[in-house]
């Protein structure tokens, strides 16, 4: 997740298209949130009402409970999001491998020692963990379709399930929350990240990339080959105002 991308030129847009975030402040929800990286920058930026930190990582998630326990904006839950509720097994082990070399080269465990980033959910894991869909989540907390601006989501292996999930639910929201996802798709075939596209454009939403301004991307082939990371789903009429 490219941070600047998303805290200079999306909080711009979602200033010019929500000006009352200005002072009234905006709900978002972080699935992926890691360590709390966006919210602490995001806040920077513009007045956070609500944030909705999502962490599968058990680690991760206490990390931010205990860094955040005295901010009331912050609700930091330790479940997987996607797109269906099972259990399932989380690759812990890779959370350890950050490393670093000291001034004679001698490799040395930078603290706390995790390699940020690279945890993601998948059958070999060693710890179990609830994934709960995104779309059934946000029906228990129904108030969120009133208020919600931006939806960033960063998990490794999981943004297209999430994605798919969110759309079942997206014509919901009050204010066409601005979607943020990286484009990691190498776990599923093109065909079927173009189906949720084409899903997205009948609500109304168009796939872009952005980079101090919006640009509609056709396809998702368009991002293959490119230095693109990151994608964004942005209604039309968001597209509009921007």
């Amino acid at each position: 997740m490219h941070i600047t991308t998303l805290l200079v030129d999306v909080c711009a847009g979602v200033k010019k298209v929500q000006p009352r975030c200005v002072e009234d402040g905006i709900t978002y929800i972080d699935i992926g949130a890691n360590v709390g990286k966006v919210y602490d920058e995001l806040s920077k930026q513009i007045p956070v009402n609500e944030a909705r930190l999502i962490e599968a990582h058990p680690t991760l998630a206490g990390y931010c409970s205990n860094k955040y326990e005295n901010d009331k904006n912050v609700i930091v839950e330790n479940f997987a999001a996607g797109n269906t509720t099972q259990d399932v097994r989380f690759n812990a082990c890779d959370l350890n491998l950050q490393s670093k070399t000291d001034e004679n080269g001698k490799t040395m465990y930078s603290e706390p020692g995790w390699n940020l980033g690279v945890s993601s959910v998948w059958v070999g894991g060693k710890t179990t963990v609830q994934m709960r869909s995104i779309s059934e989540w946000l029906s228990q907390n129904s108030h969120l379709y009133t208020d919600v601006s931006l939806i960033k989501i960063d998990t490794e292996n999981q943004d297209l399930f999430i994605l798919e999930s969110l759309e079942e639910v997206i014509d919901k929201f009050e204010h066409d929350p601005i979607i943020s996802f990286e484009v990691n798709w190498f776990y599923e075939p093109l065909d079927n990240v173009k189906a949720i596209f084409e899903k997205y454009n009948t609500k109304k939403y168009k796939a872009v990339s952005w980079l101090r301004q919006p640009v509609v991307v056709e396809s998702p082939y368009d991002f293959i080959g490119t230095s693109i990371r990151d994608g964004y789903l942005v209604s039309e009429d968001t597209l509009q105002l921007l």
